[in-house]
């Protein structure tokens, strides 16, 4: 093996041509974690490679230029349940739970490791496309992720472009302190393709760029003894076939002083996975290239949701099917026995127009309740079409479902907001402006809820 001291640890790999390229690499690493830290400078060119393992104090460069290709042979890569074995498994009942760490591989990832980084302009290719081929589709186990960090402190991911994973594209699980800057992440090879995946603390997003064919950038929360708190997605612009920027809805822990700012959504540049232009024409979507909603807040699974606020959203291009989607829910509990909450939450400036006749909707359960939730300066254009019947329909309880704007399996009553099970919800200065055509539904129903206007 051939390394090019650059300088004191940094390490430039000789890579193979051909075959895999993970033990070349992966001795770059173990080398510059051995001298206590430094760079591993991947040269130009195109490169296969397994599941690559950061250790403390090291940072993989991938120059503009150089190409990793992940393997599409599952036995390349090393499940995480391995490299921690005596992490809690909390999807015993659920072995193809995609968090489960027994499912989680990775084409450049970490293991409780501090101080590691993953920089350049250079490119991770999954090469997803070839899962699905395998018959490895939606929900299916045995599928890699081009970048996870579990269990970690102080992560940066900066610059890279990540394309084409097998499942969710980049995923930060119980981390504590993490940044993400300057990514592009593009996601269309296979089901479950989300963008960026939150499961940590102390993160900032900022200045991405995610189109995806699964949800944009999610913050989730799966063991029930860690909140995902203190995290900042600011000046993104995301695309998505389903959800653009979604707190949920894995919920278990729960989330805690969340904030998304100055982000725009923006169309997909292709749909391969989901037409909701045709199973969804009678709710009026007409455009393949939509997604279910644009501003999801979702604690469904037994987990706290406070303090969470939106400011400065850009819905203007008329992608979103439903601009805001609140929802608390009896999916699953907490293992103590309590339910979730959802409360304190400000959704302020806005200014957008939907795709669907499906309304923002704020909703809770019988005996469990919404409380607090503000929207404030909110300008949406909104697609008429309701009908006498829309009104008169009963919008179904459905505690126990997955949340999406479609569970309820109706146009709401409303065209504006739909608001249900709720307390202290406030509008101020809220505008829901019909587009062209007829409609019978109110502007905003309110059962069993409390409404301040302002």
């Amino acid at each position: 093996m051939i390394f090019l001291l650059l300088a004191v640890a940094t390490v430039t790999p000789e890579l193979p041509k051909e075959g895999l390229a993970t033990a070349a690499i992966q001795q770059a690493v173990d080398t510059v974690a051995a001298a206590g830290g430094g760079r591993v400078l991947l040269p130009k060119g195109n490169y296969e490679t397994g599941g690559i393992m950061l250790k403390d104090g090291v940072t993989i460069e991938l120059p503009e230029g150089c190409t990793l290709l992940g393997s599409t042979n599952i036995a390349d890569y090393v499940a995480f349940s391995r490299l921690a074995p005596d992490a809690p498994d909390f999807f015993v009942e659920v072995p193809d739970a995609q968090a489960r760490l027994a499912n989680c591989y990775a084409v450049v990832g970490a293991v409780r490791a501090k101080n590691v980084a993953l920089v350049g302009k250079g490119v991770i290719d999954g090469r997803g496309q070839a899962a699905l081929a395998q018959g490895k589709g939606n929900l299916a186990p045995g599928r890699w992720r081009n970048v996870i960090f579990y269990d970690c402190r102080n992560v940066t991911v900066e610059d890279v472009t990540l394309r084409d994973p097998a499942t969710w594209t980049c995923y930060f699980k119980e981390c504590v302190g993490v940044a993400v800057r300057r990514v592009t992440v593009d996601a269309h090879a296979n089901h479950n393709n989300d963008g960026i995946d939150i499961d940590a603390k102390d993160v900032i997003i900022e200045d991405c760029r995610i189109d995806s064919t699964d949800d944009g950038i999610c913050l989730k929360s799966d063991n029930p003894n860690f909140v995902t708190e203190n995290v900042l997605v600011r000046n993104c612009r995301v695309a998505s076939n389903c959800s653009f920027l979604k707190l949920g809805t894995a919920g278990r822990g729960g989330f805690r002083n969340c904030r998304f700012e100055r982000c725009t959504l923006v169309p997909c540049r292709i749909s391969p996975i989901h037409d909701w232009g045709g199973p969804m024409a009678e709710r009026g979507i007409t455009n393949r290239l939509t997604g279910l909603e644009g501003i999801a807040v979702e604690s469904v699974d037994g987990g706290v949701c406070e303090k969470i606020r939106f400011s400065d959203i850009d819905m203007t291009a008329g992608c979103v099917q439903t601009p805001i989607f609140i929802r608390l829910g009896r999916r699953n509990c907490h293992p103590s026995g309590k339910n979730g909450t959802l409360e304190d939450v400000v959704i302020e400036r806005v200014y957008g127009k939907s795709a669907s006749r499906t309304a923002s909707s704020i909703t809770g359960v019988p005996g469990l309740r919404v409380k607090g939730v503000t929207l404030r300066d909110i300008n949406l254009m909104v697609m008429s079409g309701g009908t006498e019947e829309d009104v008169a329909k009963i919008v179904p309880e459905v505690e126990r479902r997955y949340p999406q704007n479609m569970m309820f399996e109706t146009v709401l009553p409303a065209y504006g907001l739909y608001v249900r099970h709720a307390d202290g919800v406030r509008l101020e200065n809220v505008s829901f402006i019909l587009m062209q055509g007829d409609e019978k539904r109110r502007n905003v129903v309110a059962d069993d809820a409390e409404i301040v206007w302002q």
